[in-house]
Order: C-alpha cells, then structure tokens, then sequence
C-alpha cells in the first residue's frame, strides 16, 4: 500500500491485525512503529502501539513505516511486520523566489537611417497660364 503526503501534513494510522482468513486476530504486546528515514518522516504511537500519528518532516522524497508485532501469545515469539510506503510531495507555494541568471552583455541594435523627405521636382510642377481666364468659383474642382 502507498500513500502521497504534502510535506506540511500529518496522518492517524492502526493496525488491524487478522488471520489467515481475514478474521481479526490479537497481537502479544505493544507494536513496535518505525520509519526508514526520520529526515523525512516522525512516527508517535500510542501508549497501547495499535495506533500513530505519522507526520511528515519537510523535505520530499520517499520513506516507509514499518510496524512490527507478536503474534504469537505466550512464550513463543512470531513476528508480523506491516509496511507503508509514503511518497512527501511538496506543498502548494508559499512565496516566489526569484533566481537571476549570468548578465551578459546587450547586443547594439543598428539605428536606422532617418528617410529624407522627397523634394518637389520643379519639372512635374505645373506652370499657371497668365493668359487663362481666372478661375469660376462656383465650378467643380478639377483634380
């Protein structure tokens, strides 16, 4: 079994011990709980060990819990052993952390030339006539 932890969270877990046909059964004694990696995970079980509080650390990664118990009543010892796997994934953000690169040096983009205006070609300019009647100002224009 596997379960996916944020690594600001916290979890209950029990054991359920059964027999080979799924019937509940009884362990001799506390369980004992532990985990593979206390950087990543703590275990706080409960003074009677049939239950814990499994809390993440801080950082991501993998770890598993283990418990272990006797099920053998009496003398005899028997160990059972039962395993979590706990994937620590991160949390939603909290804050932006901004991480400059390598400064480097801006490339000179050209200046583009300035367009010089047109100048009028003084042999498509239109000469008036002085012997032409002077304009009608009620005529249409003429273009």
């Amino acid at each position: 079994m596997a379960l996916t932890l944020q690594v600001t969270q916290q979890f209950p877990i029990e054991i359920q011990p059964v027999d080979a046909r799924g019937n509940p059964a009884a362990v001799d004694g506390a369980p004992a709980w532990s985990v593979s990696d206390e950087t990543l995970l703590t275990v706080d079980p409960a003074d009677d060990g049939l239950s814990a509080v499994v809390s993440a650390v801080g950082p991501v990664g993998s770890a598993q819990v283990t418990v272990r118990a006797d099920a053998r009543m009496g003398a005899e010892v028997r160990e059972i052993v039962g395993t979590l796997d706990v994937s620590l994934v991160a949390a939603e953000a909290a804050t932006l952390r901004l991480v400059p690169g390598v400064p480097t040096e801006i490339e000179a983009t050209p200046t583009p030339e300035p367009v010089p205006e047109p100048t009028p070609d003084p042999a498509n300019t239109p000469i008036p006539d002085p012997n032409a009647p002077p304009a009608d100002p009620t005529a249409p224009a003429v273009l």
